[in-house]
């Protein structure tokens, strides 16, 4: 002992003492420390969970988090479905596949198959959707079949990046900063914080969506969807209310006058008895920690416990001898930052979860009845959906004229061409949108009064031209139309791909592949009503359509004339085409001319047409 060294007392008993005595003294955990059994234990579950991770995804296995509601109860949002790599001949009817979907440059969908067509093509749709999806799939676009379906473990892995960096903070800052006896009561307030937080933003617990909304004769019907993990009544204006479980979808009806924001819907947790019970006993479950720990905070600090502002020099006269603990405090710290570095990493493996997800439809169901409802409520979000992928959406609601606005996110926006007579309405299609005009094409028969595309395609072989007219006279005129005249004020010397009206107010639908390939409707549609007509060519050939319904079809012609040029609303030649009108420009007004990079399916032509009525 060197002289500057002050005497230190050591008792009998310490001396008599072996080191596995002295380190089986009890130890305040101040809060306690936790055991190296629990490090240990902890530390393994972490290692084992990344492990069978890697494994999955390097054999081929996928997992995903649902985002969207639309499998229902079978997969709600926040599930996380696990798939297995498939071909389209080892899938059957019933199976729920995880794809790419083609019709939506590859974001990724899980639905059910519910047709397995001659070619070995899949046809898959949502539980609660009303309608197929629009593409069939084939082996390149499966990335597995679902084989586990684990409910509301997605919403862990969304919330678990900040669950573990919020946690690891609340561990290591008050052991930092804070008194021994009141680290626990910091960290049960601050995870409490923390998981409120979570559940705030995310909502994993009670929410609902509102799918659809339609005017009903006693207020307005609403299709909602729950998207949360408890049992929920919903309660609208006029009293009406809705239950509804995870994924459960229903419809319920608002009744009277709406607020300036609309309709107040309002939802609360709805459960029985014995769940409530068991909820009050989870949500103490903070509560008893917290009593627990303070009692035992009441012990003496431990030696390897260190309080703010550093280790403590027991070694006073009279007192006992302190035995150093550094070889268990590091050993102790080493498996915390072990324990850090993994609970990060698999912080980080939850948070690029892909989500998946779909946009489709939803069946309205209740307790007392079921019906088909409509994936878009208005025209604009069936024009602009990525289901039928648009090249240009003209609402034509203008009321100065000076141009026609392009909806769909493109920016090809059309002209009026300026030698007809142009006017708006106030009757129009689509009651649900925003706008409150059509325009009306007027003038005489040989008027050049028409909406130009300003922007020129080279020769489109697929494709969906559609648009809303309303016309009461018996003079037809051409619709919809490609045309090689760019100018506004030319007439065209090559034009197909268009939709006409004859004298007889029957619609016809022409391509010109080195011959005239028309199709036609039975009917007449120059009644003063407004009316969807559709066009489409494409791998399935030639069809028509007519207020949501096939009309014609011609399955052996699949190709149109060749040549570059654009779009036409309301005018333009049609010269030798059988049927056609002496006068080329229609009379009457148009609404929502859109065209379609893609053939637009039945099923979609029929939602574009339930949205506008």
């Amino acid at each position: 002992m060197s002289s500057g060294d002050a005497p230190v007392a050591v008792s009998l008993e310490d001396l008599l003492q072996t080191p596995e005595a002295q380190d089986s003294r009890p130890v305040d955990r101040g809060g306690r420390s936790i055991s190296p059994w629990a490090r240990t234990a902890a530390g393994a579950a972490v290692v084992l969970a990344l492990l069978a991770a890697a494994l999955w995804w390097t054999t081929g296995g996928r997992w995903q988090t649902v985002a969207t509601p639309s499998m229902g109860e079978a997969a709600p949002v926040g599930t996380l479905v696990l798939t297995r790599p498939v071909t389209t001949g080892e899938v059957e009817v019933g199976d729920i596949v995880t794809f790419r979907s083609p019709a939506t440059a590859g974001r990724i969908y899980t639905h059910r198959v519910v047709e397995i067509d001659a070619a070995g093509g899949l046809h898959t749709r949502g539980d609660i959707n009303g309608a197929e999806d629009p593409s069939i799939l084939h082996t390149d676009d499966l990335i597995g079949r679902v084989v586990a379906r684990w409910w509301g473990v997605g919403w862990l892995l969304k919330a678990l990046p900040v669950l573990v960096i919020g946690g690891l903070l609340l561990w290591v800052l008050p052991r930092r900063w804070a008194l021994p006896d009141r680290r626990a009561a910091i960290r049960i307030l601050g995870a409490s914080i923390l998981v409120s937080g979570c559940a705030a933003i995310l909502k994993p617990f009670v929410n609902f969506l509102v799918m659809v909304t339609v005017p009903a004769q006693d207020g307005t019907e609403l299709t909602l969807v729950s998207t949360g993990l408890l049992p929920i009544r919903i309660s609208a204006t006029g009293g009406d209310h809705l239950d509804l479980v995870d994924g459960g979808i229903g419809a319920l009806t608002a009744s009277g006058e709406p607020g300036a924001n609309g309709y107040e819907l309002t939802s609360a947790v709805h459960l029985t008895l014995a769940w409530w019970v068991a909820l009050i006993f989870i949500w103490s479950v903070p509560l008893l920690v917290a009593l627990v720990l303070s009692r035992e905070s009441r012990r003496p600090e431990a030696p390897d416990d260190d309080p703010p502002g550093g280790p403590v020099d027991s070694g006073t006269t009279g007192g006992p001898l302190a035995v150093p603990a550094h070889h268990r405090r590091s050993s102790s710290r080493r498996s915390q930052k072990l324990i850090a570095v993994l609970a990060l990493s698999a912080a980080f493996a939850a948070a690029v979860v892909p989500p998946t997800q779909s946009a489709f439809a939803a069946r309205v169901t209740n307790p007392t009845n079921s019906a088909a409802s409509n994936p878009y409520f208005t025209c604009l979000a069936a024009a602009t959906s990525p289901q039928g992928p648009s090249f240009f959406a003209f609402p034509l609601s203008e009321t100065l004229l000076l141009g026609a606005a392009d909806v769909s996110g493109n920016g090809r926006n059309g002209t009026y061409a300026t030698l007809g007579a142009w006017s708006t309405t106030t009757s129009r299609p689509c009651p649900r949108d925003t706008s409150i005009s059509a325009v009306v094409s007027g003038g005489t028969a040989s008027s050049t009064n028409y909406i130009a595309s300003t922007a020129s395609l080279v020769n489109p072989t697929v494709f969906s031209v559609e648009i809303w007219f309303q016309t009461g006279a018996t003079i037809g005129g051409r619709l919809i139309g490609f045309s090689d005249a760019n100018n506004q004020l030319l007439i065209s010397s090559l034009y197909d791909r268009h939709i006409y009206m004859s004298t007889t107010g029957q619609l016809y639908f022409g391509v010109f592949p080195n011959a005239f390939k028309l199709i036609s409707s039975p009917g007449s549609y120059a009644d003063g009503q407004w009316h969807q007509v559709v066009g489409t060519l494409g791998p399935t050939g030639q069809r028509l359509y007519v207020d949501g319904a096939l009309v014609a079809s011609d399955p052996t012609t699949t190709t149109a004339q060749v040549f570059t040029g654009a779009w036409r609303v309301g005018y333009d030649n049609l010269a030798t085409w059988p049927n056609a009108p002496a006068g080329y420009n229609f009379r009457g007004a148009l609404a929502w001319a859109s065209v379609y990079t893609t053939q637009l399916s039945a099923t979609l032509v029929q939602q574009h047409y339930a949205a506008g009525r």
